[in-house]
């Protein structure tokens, strides 16, 4: 009797055993494809970080330059502001994602220093917070380049509006790097 009991474990450890074996194959395959692709280059530009990745060796490398504003209270996102070309695109598109809960229908209104406010809808929100892409004209590329600080305007839960500054200190120096790559 204790034979049969043995033999039963005996398999399932195999199987285990195996399983184990598997998973371990698998994440060496998967770290290895990571390790064969070029990482992620960053480098400052005094308040945007410009990001560059390659999925594969034979990727084309996209960059993109970018300034996240966070809350000290709870270390939250109060602002992402990501800013490049589009794989294959040739006009820059800026993306702002703001968190969860803001009021949707006023949408999101962006103003260069002291500039004319450009009003815009949000575009949608996933778990990651709520999301809009602004293809950039060249006059906005120009003030932005010139200005000093940003400001995003949107509304809370309850209607209120808020306005959130952003830095473009380095937003000329980091527009060209992307540029040049």
């Amino acid at each position: 009797m204790k034979s049969n009991l043995f033999a039963g474990e005996t398999s399932r450890w195999k199987r285990f055993s195996g399983a184990r074996l598997f998973l371990s194959l698998l994440c060496l395959f998967f770290l290895a494809g990571s390790l064969a692709a070029d990482p992620v280059t960053e480098e400052s530009f005094r308040d945007w970080l410009v990001r560059c990745d390659r999925q594969s060796e034979s990727d084309v490398e996209l960059c993109f330059m970018e300034q996240n504003l966070m809350l000290k209270e709870g270390n939250r996102q109060l602002l992402n502001v990501v800013v490049g070309y589009p794989s294959g695109k040739k006009q820059v598109m800026a993306v702002f994602t703001l968190p969860l809960g803001i009021y949707l229908p006023p949408g999101l209104a962006l103003r260069i220093d002291s500039g004319k406010t450009i009003q815009f809808p949000i575009q949608h929100c996933i778990q990651s917070g709520c999301k809009t892409r602004l293809p950039l004209s060249k006059s906005q590329i120009r003030q932005m380049k010139a200005g000093r600080q940003g400001f995003i305007t949107v509304h809370d839960g309850a209607n209120q509006r808020i306005v959130i500054p952003f830095s473009l200190l380095g937003f000329t120096a980091a527009l060209k790097s992307i540029n040049e790559k």
